[in-house]
C-alpha cells in the first residue's frame, strides 16, 4: 500500500481557495477565443498548441448555450465558453498546451482551474481520466513540474473520480498517489475548483485544494516531502507553461472540461471569504466608484479595480465594500468573487 504524506488536512464548508494576483488568467471567452455549436480547436488560439502532434487531438472551445454534452457553466460563473476534451482512444489523446509565465522563476505560485469530469464511452473505461500539468513535464530532462491527475475511482462504473497527484519526493523519485479524504469519490457531471501552490525557491508543493462548487465544501491538504521535478535539490529550470489532457490509450470517452484557469503569484490576501460581488456603482458628478458584495465574516476577499488587485475585509455582517474617490470620467471595471462588472462615471 502506498504511504500518504499529508499534513494538516482541513475540510470546511466555505470556499477557501487562495486569492492571489494573476500572472495569467483565461475563461476561454470571446473575442480571444472563438467557439461555435460544434466546438472550435483550442490549439491555434491564444498561443495554445499541440505538444505531441503524432498522437494528439485538440481540446475544443464550446459554448455553454449549445454544446454536445449539455454542460452548464460552473455555479460560481464561467462566462459563455469553456474548453472540452474527449479522449478518442486508439493511442490518441486530447492535448492542448500553452506557454505561461511564472514570474522570474522564484517565489510561491498557485495554479487553479475549474474542472468537470464525465464519461461518453462504453463501460468499462480505463485510466487515466485526464490531467492538468505544469510544463515541460519530461522525466528526466524537463522543468520543475508536476501533474494534477484525475483518475476514475472504479473504471468499471466511472461513477466517481479522484483528484490525484504525480509529483516527487525529496530524493526526486516520482510518486503517484491519491489525495486524502475530500479528494476522492468525487461526483462526475459537475464542477469542482482545484488548485495547487508550490514554492520555486524550495521546489516544494506546499498545498493542494479542491472545492465542490455545488455544495461549496472545500478540502485543503498540506503535503510533506512532496516536490516538483528535481526534488529538494531543485536544479531544473522553472516551469514555463501548462497542459490540458484527457483520454486513455485504448478506450474512447474519458472526458474533461476546464474553465477559469489562473496562474498567480501567491500571497496577496491571507484568506478568501468570497461570496458575491453584487453591485458596482459609479456616482455621477461625485467622482466616486463603489464596489460591494457579501462574504464570510472576518475574512478577506480580493477585489480588482481597473486591473489592480487589493484585499478587502468582510465585516461582521458578512458584507464588504471598496470605495474609490476622485476617479476619472469614463468606464471603470471591477472583478471580485469570480464576477466581472463595470460602470461609467459621467460628469
Amino acid at each position: 500500500m502506498k504511504r500518504m504524506f499529508w499534513l494538516g488536512l482541513a475540510v470546511i464548508a466555505l470556499a477557501a481557495t487562495p486569492t492571489v494576483q494573476a500572472q495569467f488568467e483565461t475563461g476561454f471567452e470571446a473575442p480571444t477565443y472563438f467557439a461555435d455549436s460544434d466546438g472550435e480547436d483550442l490549439n491555434g488560439q491564444d498561443s495554445f498548441f499541440n505538444p505531441v502532434p503524432a498522437s494528439s487531438v485538440s481540446f475544443k472551445v464550446h459554448l455553454y448555450a449549445d454544446n454536445p454534452l449539455g454542460i452548464s457553466a460552473p455555479p460560481t460563473g464561467g462566462g459563455e465558453q469553456f474548453a472540452l476534451g474527449i479522449g478518442p482512444g486508439v493511442n490518441f489523446f486530447c492535448r492542448s498546451q500553452r506557454p505561461a509565465p511564472y514570474g522570474d522563476g522564484t517565489g510561491s505560485w498557485t495554479v487553479e482551474f475549474d474542472e468537470y469530469a464525465t464519461y461518453t464511452g462504453s463501460l468499462p473505461s480505463a485510466q487515466n481520466l485526464g490531467s492538468f500539468s505544469t510544463q515541460d513535464f519530461v522525466v528526466p530532462g524537463g522543468d520543475r513540474t508536476c501533474i494534477m491527475l484525475s483518475e476514475w475511482t472504479d473504471v468499471n462504473t466511472t461513477a466517481t473520480w479522484d483528484a490525484s497527484m504525480v509529483w516527487f519526493n525529496a530524493a526526486n523519485a516520482q510518486v503517484q498517489e491519491k489525495g486524502p479524504t475530500g479528494f476522492t469519490g468525487l461526483a462526475k457531471d459537475q464542477w469542482y475548483h482545484r488548485w495547487m501552490t508550490f514554492d520555486l525557491d524550495t521546489n516544494q508543493v506546499t498545498e493542494i485544494g479542491i472545492t465542490d462548487l455545488n455544495t461549496n465544501i472545500t478540502s485543503v491538504a498540506n503535503p510533506t516531502d512532496r516536490y516538483l521535478f528535481g526534488g529538494s535539490a531543485g536544479g531544473p529550470p522553472p516551469p514555463d507553461g501548462f497542459r490540458l489532457f484527457a483520454g486513455t490509450v485504448t478506450i474512447p470517452g474519458n472526458t474533461l472540461a476546464f474553465d477559469n484557469v489562473k496562474i498567480s503569484a501567491a500571497g496577496l490576501c491571507a484568506t478568501n471569504g468570497c461570496g458575491e460581488f453584487s453591485k458596482m456603482i459609479c456616482k455621477a458628478g461625485k467622482g466616486k466608484v463603489l464596489m460591494k458584495g457579501t462574504g464570510t465574516a472576518g475574512l478577506e476577499i480580493e477585489a480588482t479595480y481597473d486591473g489592480t488587485g487589493e484585499c478587502v475585509a468582510v465585516n461582521d455582517r458578512g458584507k464588504w465594500k471598496l470605495v474609490k474617490k476622485h476617479q476619472a470620467l469614463g468606464v471603470h471595471t471591477g472583478k471580485a468573487c469570480g464576477t466581472d462588472r463595470e460602470c461609467e462615471l459621467l460628469p
